[in-house]
């Protein structure tokens, strides 16, 4: 059983920001894999998969609120406050782990990554929902983006996601 798993409760009704939500989800995953094999924990590898958290969480948060920009979504300030917040967390972290790696911090980083990210697509996600339903132009602005994140990284086969 995976650390942190997708459920089609956590679907926003827009399949890129679906697809993106996934990829965020495997890398914590990874991340948490990392801990459970080793004895020691792999600094490079551990610096390389933040950077990749880091990146995707950009691209994500990006992508998204182009999306509820197009949508006229009212909220959207508030929500690109609670994305800026927890991309400097990301940021800290990445920055405190990739220099001295302890299990334990680790342990609690991951954690405190699925709660945030978990909380985040089933409330503040949820609540952009009505707005995008049925909405051809937050498509067309995420497009823009390219594929979802887990079509890029491989984590399902092209045109899945489209295909939901």
């Amino acid at each position: 059983m995976a650390f942190f798993e997708w459920h089609d409760g956590m679907s926003v009704g827009a399949t890129l920001i679906d697809s993106d939500h996934r990829a965020l989800i495997a890398i914590i995953n990874e991340l948490h894999d990392m801990l459970e094999v080793g004895q020691a924990v792999d600094r490079t590898a551990m610096a390389n998969h933040f950077k990749e958290l880091v990146k995707y969480t950009q691209y994500h948060f990006s992508r998204e609120e182009s999306m509820l920009r197009a949508a006229g979504y009212a909220q959207l300030n508030n929500h690109a406050k609670s994305h800026g917040s927890f991309t400097q967390f990301v940021y800290d972290m990445r920055n405190r782990l990739t220099q001295s790696i302890e299990r334990r911090t680790a342990e609690e980083v991951l954690e405190y990554l699925k709660r945030w990210l978990n909380h985040h697509i089933l409330v503040e996600d949820a609540a952009y929902k009505p707005f995008i339903s049925q909405n051809p132009s937050i498509e067309r602005a995420g497009i823009k983006f390219g594929p979802g994140l887990a079509e890029v990284r491989g984590d399902e086969p092209m045109g899945l996601a489209a295909a939901e």
